[in-house]
């Protein structure tokens, strides 16, 4: 009914992940709190990226528990079929040359497999997550995610990925008697995760590609500490076949806040072109790749 005073529960209950505050009319009313703000200016600034991410997790086979060689994957892959075996054998016939590959099959090639690498081309993804920009619920998100941008983009801060991406790669090279493409893979993604077949046919000669996603970064304080920082950082990596233009395994890292005594403030993180915040990230990116190459068995 027009002018009935709404029931006192709503105004004066228990909300588990809100806060009563007085807005500028007086009236008490239920917002969301220092957490759930923070939280939302991270689902804002990763939406689309997980959203990519799960469609193409479902078109895809599961990751396997142990990556695959590049002489075994071939050999499986390169074989030919079993109606095949009834032909006549040929004396002294050259081994054959798999499409794929150009290379003899892996029992008699000398050739070595090349592990292409990817490197994002665009300006990382920062969300700068302070008091300010998380008292106004999805305004403040879109605020942290400007003001992230600015602080990426004044401070020539790059995104890490295809650091990460080469050091995963050289690591899968060694493990497996390969080695690692001159040159990266360049792709301009940043929202979307790039197509797997895409990026295969970027790698020319490259049997592998290694791609690590462009990471999502939230710069933000801790609950009970306004005056320190530390960065929230996830990515996920992943081996692609080329010949068939397959993920055949991948990893994921999301690396959490952690209290410290070497704790930074905003400002001291951002000063001198942000220095101590670049090598925040570099921290992170190095523990991501650390974890992602153990659940790679690399």
């Amino acid at each position: 009914m027009a002018g009935k005073r709404a029931p006192k529960r709503l105004l004066d209950g228990n909300c588990p992940i809100v806060t009563f505050v007085l807005n500028a009319q007086g009236k008490r009313g239920c917002y969301m709190n220092r957490t759930v703000r923070a939280a939302l200016a991270s689902v804002v600034a990763m939406f689309f990226v997980a959203h990519a991410v799960a469609a193409e997790a479902a078109a895809t086979q599961p990751s396997q528990d142990q990556v695959p060689s590049p002489s075994t994957s071939a050999a499986a892959q390169d074989a030919p079929p079993a109606e095949a075996s009834t032909a006549p054998a040929v004396p002294n016939a050259a081994p054959p040359v798999t499409a794929a590959t150009g290379s003899a099959a892996p029992s008699v090639s000398s050739e070595v497999a090349v592990i292409a690498y990817v490197k994002h081309t665009k300006p990382p993804l920062l969300v700068d997550s302070t008091p300010a920009t998380a008292g106004f619920a999805m305004v403040g998100a879109l605020a942290a995610i400007a003001a992230g941008h600015s602080i990426v983009v004044d401070n020539e801060i790059q995104d890490p990925s295809g650091d990460m991406a080469r050091e995963i790669a050289s690591a899968y090279a060694a493990a497996h008697g390969a080695r690692v493409a001159d040159g990266p893979v360049l792709d301009g993604h940043l929202w979307a995760a790039a197509k797997a077949e895409s990026l295969a046919e970027k790698s020319t000669d490259a049997r592998y590609v290694v791609d690590v996603e462009p990471p999502g970064m939230t710069l933000i304080y801790f609950t009970f500490d306004w005056t320190h920082f530390d960065l929230i950082f996830g990515t996920r990596a992943r081996i692609i076949d080329t010949s068939n233009n397959r993920v055949i395994s991948q990893a994921r890292c999301f690396m959490r806040t952690e209290k410290s005594p070497d704790l930074l403030g905003h400002q001291q993180l951002l000063a001198d072109r942000a220095a101590a915040l670049k090598l925040l990230i570099i921290r992170k990116s190095e523990a991501c790749v650390a974890k992602m190459k153990a659940d790679l068995k690399l």
